[in-house]
């Protein structure tokens, strides 16, 4: 049976190296870190916290499903893990996609969907 984080290894593999690069990066994990903070999540449940965002950020799951995921994992309620997604896509998924965005101006047509 494939474990979460033989799924994230995996998924991390086939992305492309740019947005490998931006998930695996300290600001990232910086931005993951604040997150458990504004949140208060205890120490023992931040791996949680932290595997459910890496699966939303290489794709493995949904918004949907990540935010279901959250009131099982942590657990916390469904207002907290809403409040959560949209922090996440706010502080993490945007600022990958718009530097992505940004370093590929001028080059050949990319589409960046996140």
């Amino acid at each position: 049976m494939e474990t979460d984080i033989d799924k994230i290894e995996k998924s991390l593999n086939n992305l492309p190296e740019e947005i490998r690069e931006a998930i695996l990066s300290t600001d990232t994990a910086d931005m993951m870190n604040e997150i458990a903070g504004i949140y208060k999540i205890e120490k023992e449940k931040q791996e949680n916290l932290f595997g459910e965002i890496h699966l939303l950020l290489i794709g493995a799951v949904t918004g949907e499903e990540f935010m279901r995921d959250l009131i099982v994992t942590l657990p916390t309620s469904k207002d907290i893990s809403e409040k959560i997604f949209i922090d996440v896509c706010e502080l993490i998924l945007d600022p990958i996609r718009d530097d992505i965005y940004i370093k590929n101006i001028g080059k050949k047509k990319v589409k960046v969907s996140l």
